[in-house]
């Protein structure tokens, strides 16, 4: 067993404790990586590190790691601990970098204890020669990554499930809309980016495939749980103030909100950094299904450490896209487009950042064809595929937006020919 003060009671550096931590966490959430590295688990100067090391060699099945073996082959107090550390996950990029310090620090312990010797006349000077010899040709880490055989990536490129599966807004299985990628939803205030979003939100998480998390850092937290209860009791927003649980709508909004509690859905409502967003995914994680995350906006979250906006959310943006692989996570993200973009937005209309345009899979710019009809409560949106790496570029689509309710629904054929002269959808 083990705890944070018998490690520093261990004398050890918090420099090597810190770099062992990284190596690890690298190890848990790439476990592919235990294959590729063949690296010495004398080289983990703390015990319960070499504990773990061990333990995730034995636990690597098929490319992915058996947390139920983990957990078999680690007493409490460790597992404990080997959360603590999966929780401290960055980034796989240096990994390189840091098994060479490893390396480096292990010889440096393993010579310190030969020079001893022979200055205490434990070993003669031949043997102090061979012993240093031996440490440098048995400490070289190795990279044993190889190219795949053709087997192998013919299984990748005809996997099936890689596609989001829609339920309810079956239109947008169109898209082919694939996991492990970063997808923009982009327009102009006040158009629906936000409720295509949670519409979305909400139909992923109805099938029960996904743990969808929903990170609002624009609206009270109160406008968000209004917004899903609308969708879904389909009781305008506005009917939901002073609403009585005892009344017949009240308890169709307590049937909902019942309901949720049932899918893996979650709302978070306060302003986040690419750290904080990433310690999300890596506790949503846990319960084994794939993650996909919502985020409401780009222009919200935090960052103090580049000189101005476009070069913030420049680095913004390759972050997230590099966390949708690193940590098996779907992305939606939204953003603005500029003034010029309101009727017919393009790629050129993404606001802020051109890097959008860079690491996004695919980017969804919507806009409003026609006026808003108040007494059937219908906006359509137009929505284009300003880029989509899995199908084809500016195919479009035209949605019914019921704003009172928050709704998006399938338009049928004839109502899209009677809004515009457009086809429904020009892809796939």
């Amino acid at each position: 067993m083990i705890c944070q003060n018998a490690i520093t009671k261990k004398g050890l550096g918090e420099s090597q404790i810190h770099l062992e931590q990284m190596i690890l966490a690298i190890f848990i959430m790439n476990p592919i990586m235990l294959n590729q590295y063949i690296v010495n688990d004398n080289w983990f100067e703390l015990g319960i590190h070499k504990i773990i090391y061990s333990a995730l060699k034995q636990s690597v099945v098929d490319k992915h790691l058996d947390m139920y073996k983990v957990q078999e082959l680690l007493e409490k107090a460790n597992f404990d601990y080997f959360n603590k550390i999966m929780d401290s996950y960055v980034s796989s990029a240096l990994l390189d970098k840091h098994l060479s310090e490893l390396e480096e620090n292990y010889k440096i312990r393993q010579t310190a204890i030969i020079m001893e010797q022979l200055s205490l006349h434990q070993i003669e000077y031949p043997t102090f020669l061979e012993n240093i010899r031996q440490i440098e040709e048995q400490t070289q880490y190795i990279d044993t990554l190889v190219e795949p055989s053709p087997n192998d990536i013919f299984d990748e490129i005809t996997l099936s499930n890689q596609s989001l599966i829609f339920n309810r807004l079956s239109n947008l299985n169109l898209l082919k809309l694939e996991k492990n990628t970063l997808n923009v939803i982009a327009a102009r205030p006040s158009v629906g980016k936000s409720g295509l979003a949670l519409n979305i939100f909400n139909d992923l998480a109805s099938t029960n495939e996904y743990d969808c998390v929903y990170i609002n850092m624009e609206m009270p937290d109160r406008d968000i749980y209004r917004r899903l209860v609308s969708m879904n009791t389909k009781i305008p927003m506005w009917h939901l103030e002073g609403l009585e649980k005892c009344s017949k709508a009240g308890a169709l909004v307590m049937d909902c909100l019942l309901s949720f509690k049932d899918k893996d859905m979650k709302v978070i409502s306060h302003p986040m950094d690419i750290n904080s967003i990433g310690t999300v995914i890596r506790n949503e994680q846990k319960k084994g299904k794939h993650v996909i995350v919502f985020i409401d906006y780009l222009g919200y979250i935090k960052s103090s450490k580049e000189s101005n906006d476009r070069e913030r959310l420049g680095k913004i943006c390759r972050d997230l896209q590099i966390m949708t692989k690193e940590y098996d996570c779907t992305i939606f993200l939204l953003a603005q487009i500029n003034r010029e973009g309101a009727d017919n937005p393009t790629m050129n209309n993404l606001k802020d950042t051109g890097e959008l345009e860079q690491s996004a899979h695919s980017v969804l710019l919507l806009s409003e064809i026609g006026n808003y009809d108040v007494n059937n409560d219908v906006q359509f949106i137009k929505l284009v595929t300003g880029k989509n790496r899995e199908s084809i570029k500016n195919g479009k689509m035209i949605m019914k937006y019921h704003k009172k309710i928050q709704r998006f629904e399938v338009s049928t054929e004839e109502e899209a020919k009677n809004c515009t002269k457009e086809v429904k959808y020009e892809g796939c």
